[in-house]
Formats: C-alpha cells, structure tokens, sequence
C-alpha cells in the first residue's frame, strides 16, 4: 500500500471574525495502520456555543474511528462499519456531553468523514454540506447535502429527546 498522509484545516469565516464569534468550523484527520481519516465538523449558527459542539462532534468522531479500526484489526471492513462507527460515536458524545454538562444546543454541528484504506473507502454525512471527489480521470465530481429549512438531521438528533426536537423544529413534517 501506498504510504497515506493526511492533512486538515480550518478558519474563521470573516463573519464571525467581525462580530467577534468563535469559529464554529473543527476539522481533524489522522493516520491508523493501513488507514486514514478526515473528518470536518460545521456548527449550526443558531445554536448555542456550538464551536465547542464541532469540536467535540470531530473528535469523538476521530476516537469513534480509531476504535473501529482496533476493533476490526485483521479483518475486512465491510458495509456495517458506518453503523459501527456511529454507534461509537454516539456513546462518546452522549458521555461526553454529560461529563461536561454540555446542553443540547452546544452539539447542533454537522459531520463529514472519510475513512479509507487499501481495500475500502467511503464518505458518511451527518448532516449537511458537500463532498468533492477527484476521479481518476482528473474530473471533479461534487455532492451537496441540504435539509429543508436549512435545518439538517444533526447528529445529536439520534438522542430520544433530539429526535423529537428536531421533529417539531420542522413543523411536526
């Protein structure tokens, strides 16, 4: 396998930078054994201190990842691990959220993710935004994610009181 690398980045939107708002943008990638992953996180503007929730929702993302990857050492990664990962990542947010009595509205933040590898590869959207993929042909080819009303299944919605919330945001539809 090709020796992989990574790299992320994030900046204030000059918005914010104005108005004198944290940056609600987190973005972390890393290498595991014969894996690699990024992940970007988006914090609803409307939210709460959502900085805080995009940078939690990335790393315990990363953490939710790199369990998989020790968990599924040796063996082929198959469809089922976006539900994996997910499952971890809901347990670490969910914990981490009351370890540091982090309300709701901190967590309205997207999540996007690649994880790949030598025989895998795939993107998972929490959310909203858009992916962009370089063929091997040099095209590009781009994907966007909206949500009526601009306001997207955040993962902190998969909570049994977040499901509800998100039902009534959207007019009970």
């Amino acid at each position: 396998m090709n020796k992989l690398q990574t790299d992320h980045y994030f900046s204030i939107g000059d918005s914010h930078g104005i108005e004198g708002k944290p940056c609600q943008d987190y973005a972390i990638s890393g290498i595991l054994k014969d894996s690699a992953f990024a992940i970007v996180s988006d914090g609803c503007s409307s939210g709460g201190h959502t900085d805080i929730g995009a940078r939690m929702m990335a790393l315990g993302t990363a953490r939710a990842i790199r369990r998989h990857a020790k968990a599924s050492e040796n063996v082929p990664i198959t469809v089922s691990a976006v539900s994996e990962i997910s499952f971890f990542q809901q347990a670490f947010l969910e914990d981490t959220m009351r370890l540091l009595e982090v309300p709701f509205e901190d967590m309205l933040a997207t999540c996007i993710y690649a994880y790949v590898g030598k025989d895998f590869g795939f993107v998972h959207v929490l959310g909203d935004g858009v992916v962009a993929f370089v063929l091997p042909s040099g095209d590009l080819e781009m994907h966007l994610f909206e949500w009526e009303k601009n306001m997207p299944f955040y993962p902190v919605y998969k909570s049994l009181t977040g499901a509800n919330a998100f039902v009534v945001a959207h007019g009970r539809d």
